[in-house]
């Protein structure tokens, strides 16, 4: 996926990336929110496997939830909807 692509408003999109140098999953479109991102990492055996951090943006351009994975303590980093951390500044 290259960042900035745009797509259909109706495609929802699986993708491969990359999370500060970690292998990612990628959701697009998700609860009928086009702009909607989210991101899977650090799960055991996979991205999203057992374990994973979370991150959503809401609007395809700011962090809005964060969850580190366990293997990282799980703790919770973002949890704002008003956030205006930039997720360009993480994701690639």
């Amino acid at each position: 996926m290259v960042w900035g692509e745009t797509l259909d408003a109706k495609t929802k999109l699986e993708q491969d990336g990359r999370f500060r140098g970690k292998p990612i999953k990628i959701l697009r479109g998700q609860k009928n929110n086009e702009t909607r991102f989210e991101f899977f990492y650090g799960g055991l055996g996979k991205p999203n496997g057992p374990g994973h951090g979370h991150l959503v943006s809401n609007d395809g351009e700011h962090v809005h939830y964060w969850r580190k994975p366990r293997s990282e303590g799980g703790s919770e980093i973002i949890n704002d909807d008003k956030s205006t951390e930039s997720l360009a500044g993480y994701v690639f």
